[in-house]
């Protein structure tokens, strides 16, 4: 019975050791600092406002609007479309019934935009919505419901797609460390103030009374004075040899802005930030860059608002009235829309 008790009480001893490892390592973790991670939040918001704004659809429902179908679009890539009791629904979806011969979905069940199946229509059609390509990749005339693809599929699997948001996050991330590399660049040139004092109580007041005199940015730096040191040395300069290159710094931001919003098809100045004025054929370069992500997206949005009046014909006086088109204000740059005539022969003149 001893010889059991001291096995039990090692057993325990044991597992304490192991939970108190465990519990260092759950509690005690020090995530390293992310260089500019207090940029990631704003640059996201801003992608995410830039590339919900490339397209304006027209016509829809009063339950929709082209923001609800961007936003989704923006974080899902894509969404179905589908009448339901007679409402047009565009929504994120689970697959279903697998795959046909092209990779696509032979059915979906809809799922609300948090994540939710949609209970009366998953009740209606147990086995999903059948979607316009059948197994065999011919057009299914019992069709329900109709992909619709936030730009052209290049997968194998054409049911699975990276969303936006996810796409360009590491070109975010690129873009915030640049600009913590900038801030931190702007802190080491700043030049501040040494003042010398005999010890840490004088330190401490010295420290009260310039904050108050300069303000909280703290531009100075107080240090003990060691008694070999001159007593009248006050006030001395402290200038770091740290060059500035926050220019060259802010010029690869840009490149790298200019690469995001070219994936978007959102108007830029190309990657490569030249300081002298483009030559024509550089524009019309950066232009067809930009506008063939730009049309490929705004064709798929056509290619559903097409095959739902295919399977829908009995609703085409509503989907009749729906259209999506480039949002034009979004894009008024002469390099993308058309240049003056001085600027079509690569000119200064006027």
């Amino acid at each position: 019975m001893s010889k059991k008790l001291l096995r039990l009480q090692n057993q325990l001893e044991h597992l304490g050791v192991r939970l108190e490892t465990i519990s260092r390592l759950a509690f005690n973790y020090n995530k390293p600092e992310v260089l500019g991670d207090e940029f990631s939040s704003v640059l996201a918001d801003l992608d995410a406002q830039q590339a919900c704004n490339r397209y304006k659809w027209n016509g829809l429902p009063e339950n929709l609007s082209g923001m609800q179908i961007e936003s989704m679009l923006y974080y899902k890539a894509i969404l179905a479309g589908f009448f339901f009791g007679g409402t047009l629904y565009i929504l994120p979806y689970a697959q279903q019934q697998g795959v046909n011969v092209y990779g696509q979905s032979n059915a979906i069940l809809p799922v609300t935009a948090n994540g939710d199946l949609v209970s009366a229509v998953q009740k209606e059609f147990n086995q999903g919505l059948p979607l316009i390509s059948n197994r065999m990749g011919m057009v299914n005339k019992d069709a329900k419901a109709v992909l619709l693809y936030d730009r052209i599929p290049t997968t194998f699997s054409q049911t699975a797609m990276q969303a936006r948001a996810v796409l360009n996050k590491d070109l975010i991330d690129f873009q915030c460390d640049l600009l913590g590399r900038i801030k931190n660049n702007l802190r080491n040139i700043d030049k501040k103030m040494v003042w010398y004092v005999d010890d840490e109580g004088q330190a401490n007041q010295m420290k009260s009374d310039l904050r108050e005199a300069y303000g909280s940015t703290d531009p100075f730096v107080i240090m003990v004075r060691k008694p070999s040191m001159n007593t009248e040395q006050q006030g001395q300069p402290m200038q770091g040899n740290v060059d500035s290159e926050t220019q060259s710094l802010f010029e690869t931001w840009q490149s790298v802005n200019s690469i995001r919003c070219m994936a978007l098809g959102i108007t830029n100045g190309g990657a490569f930030e030249k300081k002298e004025r483009k030559i024509t054929g550089e524009l019309q370069g950066d232009q067809t860059q930009t506008q063939l992500v730009l049309d490929a997206g705004l064709k798929m949005r056509q290619l559903f608002i097409d095959r739902m009046k295919i399977i829908y014909p009995e609703y085409n006086e509503i989907l009749n009235k729906i259209t999506v088109e480039i949002n034009r204000d979004a894009q008024q740059d002469e390099m993308l829309w058309g240049m003056p005539e001085n600027e079509e022969k690569g000119g200064d003149e006027e």
